[in-house]
């Protein structure tokens, strides 16, 4: 049997795809998300992990967030030495947590297990059955059909700018959004991209429903904050969002009652 190729490193993934390509040390990327650079930095050289307090933005619970932003699932449940499979006991109740929450958000769903794997408190039928040990799928057709059933995210993962919407990093080609979406994978949408008639409530529910607000503050004057980015920054606040203030300028405290969200940063060194 051939040997199972080592899972990949999130470091490697970063330095591939993200750092060596724009040819860029992770200060950048460590400032436009608002995370601690020595930390992306042991992350990107592969001495550490991505562990739940790096993925800030999650509400409820955290992998059903994390299936809900997507457009089908395959979830694959190998022989766990035990034949009954229950989603509240182990050796299986993570697999099948997983496929659960898949199809109560009425995901494309294909669910590969071993054969001697049996679910006993729910249905199996349409399971594709695979041995754990082998080393060619079954499911190749299955895998290829899925694609056509693919369907839009019932809860994408989005990152609302909050920015001065006349300055060049607003714009959907700039430097900061595209550093932002190639980091994250995530899109980001500005204010002057939602179009509907009730602009401001359609404002509001998008930045409730985003995973993240990224608020740039400056003003005018490197000591002056935004108003219409302070009003859409407590929006997000109000509505349980994750937040993370910057600003032009050296680090300082936003305005009162925006101080719960830390302070605003410096994100344009």
């Amino acid at each position: 049997m051939p040997k199972s190729l080592p899972p990949i490193h999130p470091g490697e993934t970063l330095r591939e795809d993200v750092l060596d390509p724009l040819n860029m040390s992770v200060n950048q990327p460590a400032r436009a998300l608002c995370v601690d650079s020595a930390r992306l930095n042991e992350i990107a050289r592969g001495r550490r992990g991505i562990t739940a307090k790096d993925q800030k933005g999650f509400k409820g619970n955290r992998v059903q967030n994390i299936i809900e932003s997507c457009g089908a699932f395959v979830g694959v449940i190998p022989n766990r030495d035990s034949i009954s499979a229950f989603a509240t006991e182990n050796p299986y109740k993570y697999f099948l947590t997983e496929l659960d929450f898949a199809t109560k958000a009425d995901l494309p769903t294909l669910a590969i297990a071993d054969p001697r794997v049996r679910r006993s408190d729910g249905e199996d039928y349409n399971w594709i059955r695979m041995e754990t040990e082998a080393s060619e799928s079954p499911a190749e057709k299955a895998i290829g059909a899925l694609w056509e059933r693919w369907s839009p995210p019932p809860r994408p993962h989005d990152i609302f700018l909050a920015i001065d919407l006349a300055t060049p990093s607003s714009q959907v080609d700039s430097a900061l959004r595209q550093l932002v979406e190639r980091v994250t994978g995530m899109r980001t949408i500005v204010g002057s991209e939602v179009r509907e008639a009730d602009l401001q409530s359609a404002i509001m529910r998008t930045i409730k429903q985003a995973f993240l607000v990224l608020a740039d503050l400056s003003g005018i004057a490197d000591d002056s904050f935004n108003l219409d980015v302070c009003i859409e920054a407590g929006m997000a606040l109000a509505s349980g969002t994750e937040i993370a203030l910057v600003a032009r300028g050296k680090s300082r405290s936003p305005p009162f009652m925006l101080r719960r969200a830390g302070q605003a940063d410096n994100l344009h060194k």
